[in-house]
């Protein structure tokens, strides 16, 4: 699997100013807590003796989205704490509950900021999720295709790390060879922004529901 995404340079690429663009509910529709309340359905009271979500969920959520641990143990680490007669596969159904589709008007907005910015994506998302999207793509286009209207894709499991750790923006500034002074980061997650600041980025909080005109205008490429 390749570790980043890249795309052909284009020769006016310096003259341009940056977008990095989230994936999820920027780009990919999804509901988060639909996953949470399907996973919590399959959970056993008796094994869960502590807060289940806190002490095994989150924590390993982030080693998970960041690559560090394997989908196998991250499976097998919530059947620990499952009802007896669910199965790997009933995890892994509730784990994709979150995925919905590609936002209706997500390729119209990248192919017209295309034409303006030098586009980066940069994605929290594990394994499993990745392979989801991919798979809820296909009807429309592969993930090839959605992936060449950016210059390089960076997704946390991939590259080892994760938003809003401020090292994470870096990394990307660094590996893409931009300058946070010409770059914007749009987000739905106000840590997310929050990082991104702190990093030294421009940023626009994307309110849902996704509203692209509010970036576009943010952008100020609105024309009147």
């Amino acid at each position: 699997m390749t570790l980043i995404k890249k795309r052909v340079i284009m020769t006016n690429r310096n003259n341009r100013e940056n977008l990095i663009l989230d994936l999820g509910n920027v780009l990919f529709c999804i509901d988060e807590p639909a996953t949470y309340h399907a996973l919590t359905e399959l959970m056993d009271p008796a094994r869960c003796t502590g807060d289940w979500e806190e002490g095994f969920l989150k924590p390993h959520l982030k080693k998970y989205e960041t690559g560090r641990i394997s989908t196998e143990l991250f499976i097998n680490g919530l059947l620990r704490f499952s009802n007896s007669d669910v199965h790997a596969l009933d995890i892994i159904k509730a784990w994709n509950k979150m995925l919905l589709s590609l936002h209706p008007k997500a390729l119209i907005f990248l192919e017209e900021i295309g034409r303006q910015y030098n586009l980066y994506l940069l994605s929290n998302i594990n394994h499993l999720h990745y392979r989801g999207f991919e798979r809820l793509l296909a009807p429309e286009l592969s993930l090839v295709q959605f992936e060449n209207n950016f210059e390089n894709c960076y997704y946390s499991h991939l590259i080892h790390r994760r938003k809003p750790d401020v090292e994470t923006y870096q990394f990307v500034l660094n590996d893409a060879g931009i300058s946070p002074a010409k770059t914007w980061f749009v987000d739905d997650k106000v840590e997310n922004v929050t990082g991104a600041q702190e990093a030294g980025l421009k940023t626009i909080h994307l309110h849902q529901p996704c509203d692209y005109s509010i970036v576009i205008v943010a952008l100020g490429n609105l024309r009147s």
